[in-house]
């Protein structure tokens, strides 16, 4: 038996650079404090300026906790601290990690040109967004110059039917997909 009999008899195995566990997301494959530090970095990203004791009353963890947090992702740029009025906010490096993301698709450099010429057809903000875990995350936006306009900042994040965007995605999403996203949450009505 030479080598390519052997890769034709041999039982089908993991991808390489996978665990076993894979597929099992359970608890007991998750950092406790990772996810910990992860809720705290995510909350300062949607409550800029909040103090450390805000920060851990409305994480509902401890300020000792909270504190070891914020003093990690700051030494990682993740975050700053404003000493004048003992704040916390986002750091640059939030920002340089994020346009990492930008920069893993040609998506928003494709679609410049397409969002200005809609922004000057209309005269309406245009804005792309892609679907995120049953939300529009917005990537980019082209604003209008009239003095009444919507902003989105890319990054932004919006239930799927509370917005343009989001209601052209769901009338374009697969049947399957579409009843998972409806079965798994409330709409909450905006209007």
């Amino acid at each position: 038996m030479d080598s390519q009999d052997n890769a034709r008899n041999a039982k089908p195995g993991r991808a390489r650079g996978r665990p076993r566990g894979w597929d099992d997301k359970t608890a007991q494959n998750t950092i406790k404090s990772l996810d910990r530090a992860m809720e705290v970095f995510e909350y300062l990203s949607e409550a800029q300026g909040k103090t450390l004791t805000a920060l851990a009353a409305e994480t509902g963890q401890s300020n000792a906790t909270v504190y070891r947090i914020l003093v990690t992702l700051e030494d990682r740029g993740l975050v700053d601290f404003d000493p004048k009025d003992q704040t916390w906010h986002i750091g640059p490096q939030a920002f340089v990690i994020g346009a990492r993301f930008l920069r893993r698709t040609s998506l928003v450099d494709r679609a410049r040109p397409i969002l200005r010429r809609l922004m000057e057809d209309t005269g309406e903000t245009a804005n792309l967004g892609v679907e995120k875990n049953g939300a529009v995350l917005f990537l980019s936006q082209v604003e209008t110059h009239a003095n009444i306009r919507a902003f989105f900042p890319p990054g932004s994040l919006s239930p799927m039917h509370s917005s343009g965007i989001g209601k052209a995605l769901l009338a374009q999403m697969e049947e399957t997909h579409l009843d998972r996203l409806l079965r798994s949450g409330k709409l909450e009505a905006f209007t």
